[in-house]
């Protein structure tokens, strides 16, 4: 059936085109410093970043983490109830509070291309704090392959089956869940 012959039916068409959603990439972008080099044997030279989303029945919250490549542990994360460069801002603020004095000189802070990373916030972030911010490529997971192996696994064994039913409960469930315990999600 062509349109006009449904419009004037008074049919809808059965294949309605979509609005593609535009999504918000910020103006800077930086190279891919890290090239998939997983295994390093020096504390804070090199970190990996991302979020992820945790569903529960009343609400979706935001799971940011800096993780160190040497070792795999935990150096900072926070949760929050919007995905904002704010976000990713305050847990970096984070990693770098907690290991002061320890970063490494030529820190490389290793994300994919979500529009926090790409931000005018999270540039200021690295021009504050000196490290050098990698990417990854375009629409290539394997980049940051550690961090969502990190984000799975703890989805499955830290969340699954949790009753995740009333919002203050998931947050003291995740206050109560200790950096070694999401260390030892990694091991």
């Amino acid at each position: 059936m062509s349109r006009q012959y449904t419009h004037v039916q008074g049919l809808l068409p059965s294949v309605i085109a979509m609005k593609e959603k535009g999504y918000k990439q910020g103006g800077h972008h930086y190279e891919n410093l890290l090239n998939r080099q997983f295994i390093q044997n020096q504390v804070n030279y090199r970190w990996v970043t991302d979020i992820t989303y945790i569903i529960t029945p009343l609400r979706t919250y935001y799971l940011c983490v800096v993780m160190d490549l040497c070792g795999r542990y935990i150096v900072a994360y926070r949760l929050g109830t919007e995905i904002t460069a704010t976000l990713v801002s305050d847990t970096v603020r984070d990693a770098f509070t907690r290991e002061k004095g320890k970063v490494a000189n030529g820190l490389v802070l290793h994300s994919d291309q979500g529009c926090q990373y790409t931000s005018e916030e999270y540039f200021a972030l690295t021009q504050e704090y000196h490290f050098a911010a990698s990417m990854s490529r375009r629409g290539c997971p394997y980049d940051n392959a550690l961090m969502e192996n990190f984000f799975g696994t703890f989805k499955t064994e830290c969340l699954s089956g949790a009753n995740l039913l009333l919002a203050n409960k998931f947050n003291s469930s995740l206050t109560n869940i200790s950096n070694s315990t999401i260390t030892s999600v990694l091991i």
